[in-house]
């Protein structure tokens, strides 16, 4: 059998829902991506404190969730590209000098290997200087290419 198709099928399924869901509008992506810039800041193990579990990161990463808040766990609500783009400039560069006590509980449990193309994709956004948001687009398409890269080796495992 042509395993082809199905990834090529896979990969447009991934692009369409990386380019039409807008930043935060999917339940727990404002935990999740509050624990990629957590380790892509070298913290691995997250703090127990009265306010909760989580770590210290960029306030940054709050700011610019709060602009998409009102789109968090609603399918619903939608933004036009011009409300995008007004966020996009807003939300800005990634705030590296200051960091403060943020939880995130649900994401903290999870092992950092799990992250791991949304952690290489935020060393290469934080290397190159990238915007927020864009971080997040790579970090979403990191996760498309690694999960196709996976299948195709399970493939050839297959095959063998």
């Amino acid at each position: 059998m042509n395993y082809r198709w199905p990834l090529l099928a896979i990969f447009l399924y991934g692009l369409a829902i990386l380019v039409l869901i807008p930043p935060f509008q999917v339940a727990d992506e404002p935990s999740h991506v509050s624990r990629v810039h957590q380790l892509v800041n070298g913290d691995l193990i997250g703090e127990r404190r009265d306010t909760g579990a989580g770590g210290n990161i960029s306030p940054s990463v709050d700011a610019c969730y709060q602009q998409f808040s009102h789109l968090t766990a609603t399918f619903v609500t939608r933004i036009s590209l011009a409300e995008l783009e007004e966020k996009w400039r807003i939300c800005g560069k990634f705030n590296t000098s200051e960091r403060i006590f943020t939880s995130f509980p649900n994401s903290i449990l999870y092992s950092p290997v799990s992250y791991f193309p949304q952690v290489v994709a935020g060393f290469v956004s934080k290397l190159l200087n990238f915007d927020f948001l864009l971080n997040i687009y790579l970090g979403r398409l990191a996760g498309i290419l690694f999960l196709i890269f996976v299948l195709i080796r399970i493939n050839c495992l297959i095959k063998d």
